[in-house]
Parts: C-alpha cells; sequence; structure tokens
C-alpha cells in the first residue's frame, strides 16, 4: 500500500479542521502547497491546476510549475500530528468496510509509514506466485497478511520442493508427481512380486525379472512356447532336436531376407543412380517461364478457324548472347484437327538437335486447383522442329477460363534439358 494513494478523510479519529480540508477536491490535504498569495490546496490539485491553466484557481496568480510553489510547513505539521486508525483494519478502504479481524492500531500520519512497513496486517504478494504456469495449472496465491507470512510460505501450494527423484515441482502437484511420475517410487512385478523402482520397472520386466514368461530364442523358427527367463537354459537343454530343426528355418528364412535386401539394395542403387542422372541434367539446363495472354478470347475464336494459329513473339533462354537458343509458340483457338478445343505449337529456332522439358498450363481465374496443365518431354531435332500439344474443353467465361474482359492466359515453362552437338566427321 503506498501512502500517496490513501484517502485519509475516514482514517481520522474525530473532527477535521475545516482549515485542514483542501478548497478544491475537499479532501484531508497531507502534502500543502501555496501560491505567492498564500492561497493553499493539497499536491495533486496544483499539479492539475498548472496542467490546465498555469494559475491559482483562487487568485489566478500565474504558476510556472510545482518547484515555483512554496509548502505550507506549519498547516503540514499539524495535519500530519491528527491520529488515524491503521488502513489495515479495513477490508475494503475505498468503501469503508472496516474488517474485525484487522489492525487494532491507531497512529498519526506522520508515523503511518513506518506503521505500515511493520503492521502484522500489511497484504503481501507471495513470492512463489512465478512458479505458476500453463504446465502446472497452479492459481496465484492471495495476498498475505505479513504476520501470517512465514505459516503460509510453510503449506504454499505454490512452493518449490525438491522430490528424493531430484525433481523440483510445486507442492500441490507433489501427489499427482508420485502417483505418476516420480521413478523413485516402488511398483510390484506381477511375475517375480519384487518391489522395484518406477524408473527401473520396465528394464527390469525387459531384461531381467526371472519370473516372466519370454519367447524361445526360436520362436521365428517355430518353437512357440513361452518360458520364464530363468528356466530358458533348461527349455534349450531338453529339446535339443526340435530346436535344431527350428535353427534351420531360422537360417533359410534369414536367407530369404538377406537375397530380399541385396535385391532392395540394388534396385536402390539403380534408382539413386538415375537422380543422380536428372539432378545433374537439371543444374545443366537452361529455363525460361512466360505468361501468354489473349486479348479479346472471344473475337480470336470467330476469327481463327480450325488450323489457323497465332504467332507468339520469339524468346531467348540461353544467357549467352554468342549462342542463343530461340523459341517461339503458335497457338490454335479452335484447335490444329477436329476434336481439340486448342493445339499450342512449342517450335525451336535454333539448328541444334535438344531433349528438352516444357508443359503449358491454362488458368482459372474462379478455382486455381482445377487449371488445366499438360507437362512433357521431347527429344526437338533440327531448325523449325514443333511438338503440338492439344487441350480438350471448353474454355470460356462460365467455367473460369475467360476473364470478364474477356482474356485468356497460358502459362508455359521450357527447359532445354540436354544439348546435341553436331559431329565431327573425318573422311
Amino acid at each position: 500500500m503506498e501512502i500517496n494513494d490513501i484517502v485519509f478523510d475516514d482514517l481520522v479519529i474525530g473532527e477535521i479542521n475545516e482549515d485542514f480540508i483542501c478548497v478544491i477536491c475537499s479532501h484531508l490535504q497531507v502534502d500543502i502547497y501555496q501560491c505567492v498569495e498564500g492561497h493553499f490546496a493539497c499536491k495533486n490539485c496544483f499539479l492539475k491546476m498548472i496542467e490546465l491553466k498555469r494559475q491559482c484557481m483562487t487568485c489566478r496568480c500565474e504558476i510556472k510549475s510545482i518547484e515555483s510553489l512554496s509548502k505550507n510547513r506549519y498547516l503540514e505539521k499539524e495535519v500530519r500530528k491528527l491520529n488515524i486508525h491503521c488502513p489495515n483494519s479495513f477490508s475494503d478502504l475505498k468503501k469503508g468496510i472496516k474488517d474485525e479481524n484487522g489492525c487494532k492500531d491507531s497512529i498519526t500520519i506522520d508515523g503511518l509509514e513506518t506503521h505500515l512497513k511493520n503492521c502484522k496486517f500489511t497484504l503481501k504478494e507471495c513470492p512463489n506466485n512465478k512458479n505458476c504456469n500453463d504446465i502446472n495449472k497452479n492459481q496465484p496465491c492471495s495476498k498475505i497478511r505479513m504476520g501470517e507470512f512465514d505459516n503460509h510460505l510453510n503449506v504454499c501450494p505454490n512452493s518449490l520442493i525438491q522430490c528424493e527423484c531430484s525433481i523440483e515441482i510445486t507442492r500441490s502437484c507433489q501427489k499427482d508427481h508420485i502417483e505418476n511420475q516420480c521413478s523413485k517410487v516402488l511398483k510390484q512385478c506381477e511375475f517375480c512380486f519384487k518391489l522395484i523402482e518406477r524408473g527401473e520397472f520396465n528394464n527390469h520386466q525387459d531384461s531381467i525379472c526371472p519370473s516372466k514368461p519370454i519367447k524361445c530364442p526360436f520362436n521365428e523358427g517355430g518353437c512357440l512356447e513361452l518360458v520364464k527367463r530363468s528356466d530358458i537354459k533348461d527349455h534349450l537343454a531338453s529339446n535339443t532336436g526340435e530346436h535344431l530343426l527350428y535353427s534351420m528355418t531360422m537360417i533359410n528364412s534369414l536367407s530369404l531376407k538377406l537375397e530380399k535386401s541385396n535385391s532392395d539394395l540394388a534396385e536402390a542403387k539403380s534408382y539413386s543412380k538415375l537422380l543422380k542422372k536428372d539432378i545433374k541434367e537439371l543444374k545443366s539446363s537452361k529455363h525460361y517461364h512466360g505468361k501468354w495472354v489473349i486479348e479479346k478470347w472471344s473475337e480470336k475464336l470467330k476469327q481463327y478457324g480450325k488450323g489457323q494459329s497465332i504467332q507468339f513473339q520469339r524468346f531467348n533462354i540461353s544467357p549467352s548472347p554468342s549462342s542463343p537458343t530461340f523459341f517461339t509458340l503458335r497457338l490454335f483457338p479452335n484447335g490444329e484437327y477436329n476434336g481439340e478445343s486448342i493445339s499450342i505449337h512449342l517450335v525451336k529456332l535454333y539448328k541444334n538437335k535438344s531433349r528438352i522439358s516444357f508443359s503449358f498450363e491454362i488458368e482459372n481465374l474462379i478455382n486455381p486447383s482445377a487449371n488445366e496443365e499438360i507437362d512433357t518431354r521431347f527429344l526437338f531435332g533440327n531448325l523449325n522442329d514443333f511438338y503440338s500439344t492439344s487441350f480438350y474443353k471448353q474454355y470460356n467465361q462460365e467455367n473460369g477460363f475467360v476473364s470478364e474482359n474477356d482474356t485468356l492466359a497460358i502459362h508455359f515453362n521450357v527447359d532445354i534439358l540436354k544439348y546435341y552437338d553436331d559431329p565431327f566427321i573425318t573422311k
């Protein structure tokens, strides 16, 4: 509780002299300031006056800052002699509700700060609230009276304690930790009835417990008996002939598995070789991505009949000016042959034979997942060789392929995977 936050009116024992009341806020004033004309008010009210008008509310004289005012030491001294109830005698000071179990002391305003530091009824935050988090789901403690503070810390549900398993937990989580997590808690083995620490329990049953029934080592060969771990040697010794047959079965099975593994390994190596080849080709490839937008599509459908095409401009894939690799596209709005809606040619405009990967994708404006795409690889021959790609749907505004502005958009990708240079001939 901060002294500056306390309204002292309801704490004073007896009558309050009217001279002690601030003329502006009508509350008991403790920090009392006055202007050059001697008009006084509490500090908070003078601060508000300075912020609003920079003048005294009574005489209108100029006030530049709180430092330009003087303190009324005499009046302030008289006010601080007043006897008051301890604020900790109230359960709700703002509403004036007394606490029957609160502090019964009366002190002067001047001695209040010292009293509150030692008052056993002063409320303090529990330091263990910092241990509350989303993992342990703990609720923070309410404020604690100073007189009850030590007792609270001894039982605080949010205080940290160290379990014998060396893990720190809050006191409220101790029961759940012991029941479900603590590695030092003893559990009884249902086979040998020994008490085993939870942290070693799985290892005990999987590898140590002499009474737990386990599979015969020749189980995969056909011996299906379950034998106590302590009796396994006797079991093997008493059935040597059968176990020899079981071992042969296991050897044959392992041989088949080995053959299968060798076959899988050879297949994997072959696949890896192909992948390396593809990666090498991709690294050395030359790539081009473009978008062809055809405006006035409905007019183009009327203007270009079956087998008639629109020519795209040349584009160069090669980054080297000295050896350009030009291509062009031809679009047949009504298809090249019967049955086709749209046909597109990729035309190679350079001499070298080349293996090329390319794709055409007609854009759907309503649903991009409905885009029509064709992806192809083809070995192109000499100059002007081409490959024809055919689409068979209807492409219009109703199904989303033609925009309201009557345009059709086609995305295309071209990758040169490999060049085949002309051979050198010696006669």
